[in-house]
C-alpha cells in the first residue's frame, strides 16, 4: 500500500495521503522494503503511529516530526457477555501468536513455575496458535505442569471473550527479538475493556497499550524476578475491574480516539 501512496503522489502531488504505522510494517527486515518505506514515507503528509515506540522507529526513517503523531488502537465497551467458569481462583491467561517475541515459552519456563509453587491451585490458559507450540508443550512436559496449563491453540471470538471475562489476570510477558517489534498491544486494550488487569513487559509499544496502576502493572522485560512480583502484586493489591474498564474507555474508546485523529489528522489546527 504505500508502494501504491507513492504513485498516486508522483502522479497526483496535491493529494493529501494520511499513513497509519503500526510497528513491523515500519521495521520489517528485508533491504528492498526498507528502502521503499525510507523512500516514501517521508513524502506522505502525514502518519499516524500506534505507540510512541513506532514514532520513533518512523522518524529514524528520514519522516519529519511534525507529520507525525502518536494515537492508539481503540476498543468498544463490553457488555452482556457470557461467564466462563473456572475450576481455579487464579486463573492466568495470555492471548499471543506462538513466536519467541511474545514470550510465552520464556514466562512457561521461568516465571510460571515459580508462582505455582507460590499458588497451588493456579491455572494458565493459552489461547492462540504458532510455531513454539511444540516447544512449549515439551517446556509444559518437562516442569510437569499438564494439570495446569492449557494450551487452548485458536477459539471463537465467543470463547475468546468469555476467558478474556472470567480470568484473573492477563500476561503479556514479550522478550526482545531481532528483526521484530510489538507496535501496540491490542490484547491489552481488549482485556482491559472487560475490567481485567494486565500484566504486561514494559517493552515497546506495549507502553502505549497499558495504564501503569489503572489497568495493569509492568514488569521488566525478561526479568523473571519483576514479573513474579507484578504477578504478585496483581492478586494481593488487586485493582477494582470497574475501576479498570473505566480506565481503559477514558483513554482508549473508539470515539476518544475518532476525535484524536479530527483534531491531529483531518483537522489539524
Amino acid at each position: 500500500l504505500l508502494l501504491l501512496a507513492g504513485i498516486i503522489k508522483k502522479m497526483r502531488p496535491r493529494t493529501r495521503i494520511t499513513i497509519t504505522a503500526h510497528g513491523l510494517d515500519v521495521i520489517y527486515p528485508l533491504g528492498l522494503y526498507q528502502w521503499i518505506v525510507r523512500s516514501i514515507l517521508p513524502l506522505m503528509d502525514a502518519i499516524v503511529c500506534v505507540s510512541a515506540a513506532t514514532e520513533r522507529e518512523v522518524i529514524a526513517r528520514g519522516v519529519p516530526e511534525d507529520k507525525v503523531s502518536v494515537i492508539p488502537c481503540g476498543v468498544w465497551a463490553k457488555r452482556g457477555v457470557e461467564l466462563l467458569k473456572s475450576p481455579s481462583k487464579i486463573h492466568l491467561l495470555s492471548i499471543a501468536r506462538l513466536i519467541p517475541r511474545k514470550g510465552i515459552s520464556w514466562f512457561l519456563s521461568t516465571v510460571f513455575p515459580r508462582f505455582c509453587e507460590r499458588y497451588k491451585a493456579c491455572r494458565y490458559s493459552v489461547i492462540g496458535e504458532g510455531p513454539e507450540r511444540g516447544f512449549l508443550e515439551s517446556v509444559i512436559s518437562q516442569h510437569h505442569l499438564e494439570h495446569c496449563v492449557s494450551l487452548l491453540g485458536r477459539v471463537s471470538n465467543k470463547e475468546r471473550d468469555a476467558y478474556l471475562s472470567h480470568a484473573t489476570a492477563l500476561v503479556v510477558p514479550n522478550i526482545a527479538h531481532e528483526g521484530d517489534m510489538e507496535g501496540f498491544g491490542i490484547v491489552c486494550i481488549e482485556a482491559a475493556s472487560f475490567g481485567m488487569p494486565v500484566v504486561c513487559a514494559r517493552r515497546e509499544g506495549l507502553i502505549d497499550a497499558v495504564r501503569e496502576e489503572q489497568t495493569g502493572f509492568f514488569f521488566e522485560a525478561g526479568n523473571e524476578d519483576h514479573c513474579l512480583s507484578a504477578l504478585v502484586r496483581s492478586l494481593e493489591s488487586p485493582l477494582s475491574r470497574t475501576a479498570i474498564e473505566a480506565a481503559c474507555m477514558r483513554y482508549y474508546n473508539w470515539e476518544h480516539v475518532f476525535r484524536a485523529y479530527v483534531e491531529n489528522v483531518f483537522f489539524p489546527s
